[in-house]
């Protein structure tokens, strides 16, 4: 009785022994998903169309991953193959003609970054070991609107504010005191959202300083301009729109994988 007993106690014990590993390694990864944040940044711009007086939106969407001081940029974008069809004349014209399109194929540039640094690694596929080295600040200037005053707490004008007493989220429009060029819009709108994680990212940091809320959208309206001596053509109404929003991360592992191939090659070049 008392053998039976002890076979069946040693074998719950090495069960145990055996199983350990596999459940703090399943902790372990548990905790690095949940230090990882995820925001949505879409904006919409007017620009012109090529070769047109024709305006267009320029839409667009980035996903930006936080994981302590690492960031991931995420952008997505389409690669079109084009068959004979598209040279015209002798010369290679892109168009969304279906008949010169061969395919097209969405792809993904993963761009990681320290904060504070000045040298990130892009990756074009999470399988394959190779990568580019980019400047950091270009990138944010190009991708994150970084450097662009979205606020200026001096001469914009509070002439409208909202309250949703559901959601807790406010709605602002100023005016400029002083226009003093043609780049200063007639409006801007803010929406401010008290309930947001700390996330670096910010559309303004002195908005969100002043407010204690996170912007969480923008829209700077430009009013449509009549052809004078001075215009030479008419011009719309013109909206420029930035968005940011929170993200449940729907693929944790992918994520993760690209941080810790970023840590291990930057630690190799010593990145900085």
């Amino acid at each position: 009785m008392e053998y039976r007993l002890l076979k069946k106690m040693t074998i719950k014990i090495l069960a145990l022994l055996f199983t350990m590993p596999f459940f703090c390694s399943c902790i372990s990864i548990k905790q690095e998903q949940e230090d990882i944040s995820c925001i949505e940044l879409s904006y919409s711009i007017p620009i012109y169309k090529a070769g047109t007086t024709e305006l267009i939106q320029l839409n667009d969407t980035l996903l930006i991953y936080y994981k302590q001081k690492n960031i991931l940029i995420r952008e997505f974008y389409k690669s079109t193959t084009y068959n004979n069809k598209a040279i015209r004349n002798g010369e290679f014209v892109i168009s969304n003609d279906e008949q010169t399109i061969l395919n097209t194929n969405k792809k993904i540039r993963n761009y990681l970054f320290t904060k504070n640094s000045y040298k990130g690694l892009r990756y074009d596929s999470i399988s394959s070991n190779n990568f580019i080295v980019f400047d950091i600040d270009s990138l944010l200037k190009k991708k994150t609107f970084k450097g662009s005053k979205l606020y200026d707490s001096t001469n914009d004008i509070l002439v409208e504010r909202k309250k949703d007493n559901k959601t807790g989220a406010v709605f602002e429009k100023y005016i400029p005191r002083v226009k003093f060029d043609a780049s200063y819009n007639d409006t801007t709108y803010f929406v401010f959202a008290p309930k947001f994680k700390s996330i670096n990212y910010s559309l303004s940091q002195e908005a969100d300083s002043l407010r204690k809320m996170k912007l969480v959208a923008v829209k700077l309206s430009y009013n449509a301009k009549p052809r004078t001596a001075n215009n030479l053509k008419e011009v719309p109404k013109r909206d420029f729109l930035f968005k940011i929003r929170e993200l449940k991360i729907a693929n944790p592992k992918e994520i993760l994988s690209l941080f810790e191939k970023f840590e291990k090659d930057s630690e190799k070049l010593n990145l900085k």
